[in-house]
């Protein structure tokens, strides 16, 4: 028989069916940023730090007693709301539960409390000694002023700024309950504003927080 017969006489085999393939999605591999860098900023950059604080803003957001302004509609925006609280509370070096309860929303913004930006202006605008007040004018009355200085580090000499009540009275009952101390307050707020702007940035505090709700009543 020739070969070209026994090819022919050959059975057909029928081909094996392959095993199916279960398909994959693929993940792309997930990027983890690591930023040799101390600056309290740093942190946004590095993937490791960056998830750290939202860990301690979601341990926040858990919490019952978290001021009711930063409860939002789910546990997301709430978790979201602290970490506001802990990106301006490693700007400025400080606790995040301790800031917490020093704020306030008004207008839609997150406001600071006036005693706890006078503490940060203290430990964090780079002075030479912690700023010195000096008082002119009747308490209680609008001639009531005060003289804010501080000695940057590096210089001889303080910078100053003075702000008179009649300037920056609004409806909040602290200027009537306690004068001296919210000038105190208000006076250190407008000399970081002047010469350490950086410090503060453009955070809302008690004085922005009463011309807004005094603005708000006059469109009414």
């Amino acid at each position: 028989m020739s070969q070209e017969n026994q090819t022919q006489l050959q059975p057909a085999i029928a081909p094996q069916p392959q095993p199916a393939i279960a398909a994959v999605a693929l993940r792309p591999p997930r990027e983890v940023r690591v930023v040799e860098d101390s600056s309290p900023m740093a942190y946004l950059m590095d993937t490791a730090r960056f998830e750290h604080c939202y860990r301690i803003a979601t341990t926040m957001a858990r919490a019952s007693l978290i001021p009711a302004h930063l409860k939002g509609e789910d546990r997301d925006a709430t978790t979201a709301n602290c970490f506001l609280i802990v990106n301006q509370s490693l700007r400025w070096e400080l606790d995040p539960f301790a800031v917490a309860p020093e704020t306030y929303v008004v207008g839609g913004k997150l406001g600071f409390q006036g005693k706890l930006v006078a503490a940060v202006i203290n430990s964090r605008a780079g002075l030479a000694d912690k700023l010195s007040y000096t008082f002119k004018g009747t308490k209680g009355k609008d001639d009531f002023e005060i003289t804010v200085s501080g000695r940057l580090n590096g210089e001889d000499l303080p910078r100053t700024v003075t702000v008179c009540v009649r300037d920056v009275r609004t409806q909040n009952q602290m200027w009537t309950k306690d004068p001296e101390q919210k000038l105190v307050y208000t006076g250190a707020i407008k000399w970081a504003r002047r010469h350490k702007p950086e410090v503060i940035l453009g955070v809302l505090t008690d004085d922005d927080a009463d011309i807004i709700k005094e603005e708000a009543r006059v469109e009414k």
